[in-house]
């Protein structure tokens, strides 16, 4: 998440909607109209939360509600993109310099940023590719595709909390079919890495594909309108691939190397004797 920018506001986000989905699914009788209060109770959530949940999940609400925990540095671009106060007569975001009447970044980040400095959001910024500053030192936005996309992922990620929870959680003596497997390992090279992604990738579309003929199979031969039907059950199967370096820092290294120094020195001063 923090690679996607993300900030821990969109996770307590994702959680909500998860536990909500949850509730309705596990809870409220099959077909049955969603009780705010009930899920109120089972949840934790007021019951104000639960009515605007529910109704971004049903399509009544546009955009995201208000939030606090939100991360900084993508506050500080939607009020970049968004104020005229920082806009050109096209409408779109202008250069800043750092400082400087009557807009700079500085101010940016005082409205947008709260109680954090203009370097660090910088700093953030230029991580996320989101800015590139020129040589005279003007902060130009150099992309907000990432930033975009970052903002489609909150329900996905809530949709696949609830998956993945009831994946592992799955204790149902009734239908015990559900399957979770996990596998991991390590390798030391760039190039192993990028031929197991290549190799898994490829399984994954292979059985990813597969999944969309097995349904072609099962349908009946009188057709139906299934989607109306309450009785119907939802059933996927999700695959993804891992990767994350690990990397000693240079303190380590130099204290790694100084105590075999320490040893080879200590094996040198001792008498040998036969």
């Amino acid at each position: 998440m923090l690679q996607q920018g993300l900030g821990i506001g969109d996770l307590i986000r994702a959680a909500k909607h998860a536990y909500v989905q949850a509730a309705i699914a596990h809870v409220l009788p099959a077909g049955s109209r969603v009780n705010a209060s009930r899920i109120s109770v089972t949840t934790g959530l007021t019951r104000k939360e639960v009515s605007e949940l529910v109704s971004q999940f049903e399509g009544r609400t546009e955009g995201r509600p208000r939030k606090s925990h939100d991360q900084r540095a993508r506050r500080v671009l939607r009020g970049w993109a968004a104020d005229p106060r920082f806009l050109n007569h096209k409408g779109q975001p202008v250069p800043l310099t750092m400082h400087g009447k009557p807009r700079s970044f500085q101010m940016l980040v005082k409205l947008y940023g709260g109680d954090v400095t203009p370097q660090a959001v910088l700093k953030e910024l230029e991580r996320m590719g989101a800015v590139k500053v020129n040589r005279s030192g003007q902060i130009n936005l150099h992309s907000r595709g990432r930033h975009e996309q970052s903002i489609k992922t909150i329900e996905d990620l809530a949709r696949c909390f609830a998956d993945f929870a009831n994946s592992i959680g799955h204790v149902d003596e009734k239908d015990p079919s559900v399957f979770f497997g996990f596998r991991e390992s390590h390798v030391f090279s760039a190039n192993q890495a990028a031929r197991f992604h290549r190799t898994y990738s490829r399984r994954a579309a292979v059985l990813l594909g597969g999944v969309e003929q097995w349904l072609q199979s099962q349908k009946p031969g009188r057709q139906t309108n299934v989607e109306n039907r309450r009785d119907k059950i939802r059933i996927g199967i999700g695959v993804y691939t891992v990767q994350q370096h690990f990397q000693r820092s240079q303190d380590a290294d130099r204290s790694h190397s100084t105590r075999l120094k320490k040893r080879d020195l200590a094996h040198e001063a001792v008498p040998r004797h036969r």
